[in-house]
């Protein structure tokens, strides 16, 4: 039985990697989407679980949106520390209280705040998600249902180009980071901390629903 391959690598797509709806295909190996409605043969007979393989959820409708959620590994070390230090606060407060040591409580204040990040940061891992809506006339970026910084709204009338920038930690993690290119040339970034794939998703989805002509931009990831 023919397969259909990837343009970039030439890997089978898998099944559950294609959007008919969209006429997209997401590869498995290299992470790259293309665009499928070109090509006719196997992919006519296939279709798509709800979820692609990097986590996102595509809704179609008068108002398209992407959405996927925080949850990953690093909850396994965030939540048991977080549980561990408001503990260990909350232990050292009480027993404070109980014996009267008032000067002593100020000493606490800054390890008490830390503890209330770490508790909210664990909560955000578990509870938030990234929505990506393409209204009528603007695209909007948002996190909750937890309060989270990061979130815009970008009027249609002014997007150029959305891009990719690959940022490298002290440790030598990668990352990557979607910027947007506004018709004033102002350059602003939209979502950051995406793995590859993710990243790229993003970016051709977008540019799909908002029909702009991928093309190269200064500074920006291949």
């Amino acid at each position: 039985m023919p397969t259909l391959d990837c343009p970039s690598c030439k890997t089978p797509f898998v099944a559950a990697n294609l959007d008919l709806s969209l006429g997209i295909g997401s590869c498995s190996a290299c992470g790259t989407v293309h665009d499928l409605k070109t090509r006719r043969g196997t992919q006519q007979s296939l279709t798509r679980t709800a979820t692609d393989p990097t986590g996102i959820r595509v809704t179609a409708g008068p108002t398209p949106k992407l959405d996927w959620n925080w949850r990953n590994a690093s909850l396994l070390f965030v939540v048991p520390f977080a549980v561990f230090w408001c503990g260990l606060v909350g232990t050292g407060v009480i027993g404070m209280l109980g014996r009267g040591q008032w000067g002593e409580l100020l000493f606490v204040i800054p390890h008490s705040l830390v503890g209330v990040a770490l508790a909210y940061g664990a909560l955000a891992l578990l509870l938030n998600e990234t929505t990506v809506a393409v209204g009528p006339k603007d695209v909007s970026l948002s996190h909750g249902p937890l309060p989270w910084w990061g979130g815009s709204v970008l009027s249609r009338s002014d997007i150029a180009q959305f891009y990719l920038v690959e940022v490298r930690g002290n440790k030598g993690s990668l990352s990557y980071t979607v910027w947007v290119e506004q018709l004033s040339g102002h350059r602003a970034k939209v979502l950051t901390g995406l793995s590859a794939g993710r990243a790229r998703f993003v970016e051709d989805w977008l540019e799909r629903e908002l029909n702009i002509v991928d093309r190269s931009v200064d500074g920006e990831h291949a």
